[in-house]
């Protein structure tokens, strides 16, 4: 029966590819943005926010360190709740008890559900991770720079 899950494939929904196509425009977007900053673009930010260029690589520098905390909780948090729900299935089978259909149907779609959830948030998280990284760096090349 187990076999019957993975012939059946993954079931990806239209939500679900629609929230990957979301999150990939998104960072390509924010990558060809920080490529087109240059000392004109500094020189307008600091017109029009009346404050240095460092204010934002601070702020910036900041939001890396709690992105990468709030991304380090909430992955945790993904796998330890879906391994918590998951074990209404695993006990029986641990204790011998044969295992209805539906209840491994349910133990594939949760796996599948899982491995999906962190597929998206591992590289969505690390391609975000790197585009605030390269934001910094791009920051830190503009102040390096003489007005």
């Amino acid at each position: 029966m187990i076999g019957r899950c993975f012939v059946e494939g993954p079931q990806f929904t239209i939500g679900w590819l629609l929230l990957i196509f979301g999150c990939i425009t998104l960072i390509v977007v924010e990558r060809f943005r920080v490529r087109q900053w240059d000392h004109a673009w500094r020189e307008q930010w600091e017109r029009k926010h009346g404050r240095p260029l460092d204010t934002l690589r601070k702020r910036r520098a900041r939001f890396l360190r709690v992105f990468r905390l709030s991304w380090g909780i909430a992955g945790v948090f993904i796998v330890g709740s879906e391994i918590l729900i998951g074990l209404e299935v695993f006990v029986p089978a641990i204790q011998g008890v044969t295992l209805p259909e539906m209840q491994l149907l349910e133990l594939c779609r949760r796996a599948e559900a899982v491995i999906l959830l962190l597929a998206i948030f591992l590289v969505g998280g690390a391609l975000a991770i790197r585009n605030l990284r390269s934001g910094i760096r791009r920051i830190d090349e503009l102040l390096a720079r003489p007005t």
